[in-house]
């Protein structure tokens, strides 16, 4: 009231008033949660041997990915043929429309939620952590604390004319909890020697076995 006091003829006076914090209990004063979206660094936690290397150093298998028109049961199939539990579900484009998961599509069919024949996009997950190959594998430890899979995904620049460039998401892996567990249990405590023998081999495996992903209907 007193700045209003001095105000011209035309001049607008904007008042802020503060909310409490109790809305927000659940995020910004919890530090794990602003941890996960990378607003604060973690501190004073343990930190392994394999905390700061980052998620490239995986040896991920390259992704299959689907389309959002194929039945349930196609999906059950593929899975079920090539070892997985969760399929991306992407459009010809390439545009991530969310996560297909095995055990989602087993609950919804016996509550008959969905019929074998049903496209999996009426069963899919669309929210779902993603995470780059730039990250630590101390992010994705983290992570994978609260969700069981997390989409390793890449930026991918398209010029579509001289005056227009689009840029979208690219799967290019998904990672696991056993995948991040492999890792941990293949070097115990190493030795500068034993780790740098391993991490030459990662690096070694990992250029030789990443290819293009392919989709259901490349199949």
């Amino acid at each position: 009231m007193q700045a209003a006091t001095t105000l011209q003829d035309g001049q607008k006076c904007v008042v802020l008033l503060p909310d409490s914090i109790r809305n927000y209990m659940t995020k910004f004063l919890d530090d794990q949660w602003m941890i996960d979206r990378g607003f604060k660094e973690e501190e004073g936690r343990l930190q392994h041997w394999w905390w700061n290397y980052k998620v490239s150093f995986l040896n991920l298998q390259t992704p299959v990915t689907v389309l959002p028109d194929i039945s349930c049961e196609d999906a059950i199939d593929l899975m079920r043929r090539e070892g997985f539990d969760q399929l991306p579900v992407v459009n010809e484009n390439g545009k991530i429309f969310g996560v297909v998961t095995l055990g989602s599509l087993m609950s919804r069919l016996l509550s008959k939620k969905l019929q074998p024949t049903s496209p999996i996009q009426k069963g899919l997950y669309s929210q779902f952590r993603k995470i780059s190959l730039d990250d630590t594998l101390g992010k994705l430890s983290r992570i994978l604390e609260r969700d069981h899979f997390s989409l390793v995904v890449h930026s991918q620049k398209l010029y579509v004319s001289q005056s227009e460039v689009q840029e979208r998401e690219v799967i290019i892996g998904i990672v696991t909890q056993i995948d991040l567990l492999n890792l941990i249990a293949k070097v115990e405590n190493p030795d500068e020697s034993d780790l740098k023998s391993f991490i030459s081999d990662q690096q070694s495996s990992s250029m030789s076995g990443r290819d293009t992903p392919t989709t259901e209907a490349d199949e």
